[in-house]
Formats: C-alpha cells, structure tokens, sequence
C-alpha cells in the first residue's frame, strides 16, 4: 500500500516539533514606534480618509474614524503634517465632491478642531469668502461653521447650566 493514499496521516514524532520563536525584548510601546523606512503616517491618513468618505457607506462610523484621527494627530507629529495636505487637497477638490461626502468632511474638520481648541490656520482658507455664494468650497466652509457654532453652543450650554445659581 502507497502511504499517500492511507486514510489516517502518519504519526507525527515530538522530535519534529520546534519551539515558538520569542518575541524580541524591546518591543514598541505603541504602533506609532515601529520601525518603518518611509512615511506610514501620510499612507495611513490617505487610507484613512479614503475610508471614511467611501460612498455610499464608510466602512466603520464615521466617529471611529474622528477618534482615531484625533489620536493618531497626539501620537504621531507627521500625522498631522500629512493630514494637513489631505485636507488641502479635500478643500482644493471640493467642487467635485458628492454632497454627501462634503458634509462628512465638514462633520470631520469640525470635531477636529473642536478637539484641537479651534486652531486652524484659517488664513489659507481666507480667499473663500471672496468667492460666489455658492461655490462648493464657500459651501463646504460655511457648513464647517455652522457645525462648530453648534458644538461651541453645546459646549457652552453645560455651562450655562452649571453657572446660574437656583
């Protein structure tokens, strides 16, 4: 009889065993340490934003997506530089971004800076207001404001609940 063609496998010797590899003793604390040879973090914030203003659905909520933004911008110092050139060029191609998608962003840039205390280097964008009322990036400004003048008034009004005496 062929051994191929057997209907159970040999048995296996505990000499053909080896052991597990041991991890290496100085390991990363966290993935913003490994040890790369070219700029992860602009890939990882182009997939990121890929991910999260995919149509017809982001991926995951579009929340994960802030949020780990916003940790990724407090981890890494290139994030936030190449973040920076995606939302120059976000702002750049908003004419040609589906509704939708632009109100995704706005929703984005605002939780952003609402986490960043509202610094933003609002001179870049000054051009805008020169522009025709309905320009898309006129559009797109104007709806990142309205969204943080609705978070500065939720922020305020747990205040203004606290302050008044009863």
């Amino acid at each position: 009889m062929i051994p191929r063609f057997t209907p159970h496998p040999p048995p296996i010797h505990h000499s053909s065993y080896t052991t597990p590899p041991t991890p290496p003793t100085s390991s990363p604390n966290h993935p913003a340490e490994l040890p790369l040879d070219y700029n992860h973090a602009a890939q990882l914030c182009e997939v990121m934003f890929g991910q999260m203003l995919r149509t017809p659905l982001p991926v995951m909520r579009t929340m994960g997506y802030y949020t780990m933004m916003v940790d990724l911008c407090k981890l890494l110092d290139t994030f936030a530089r190449s973040m920076s050139g995606c939302v120059k060029q976000l702002f750049a191609r908003c004419a040609t971004m589906y509704p939708e998608l632009q109100r995704r962003w706005a929703d984005w840039l605002a939780y952003h800076l609402t986490n960043f205390n509202f610094t933003w280097p609002w001179f870049r964008w000054a051009h805008v207001l020169q522009a025709p009322v309905y320009d898309p990036q006129r559009c797109v400004l104007f709806c990142v404001l309205c969204i943080l003048l609705g978070c500065f008034f939720l922020s305020q009004h747990v205040t203004l609940c606290v302050v008044p005496p009863d």
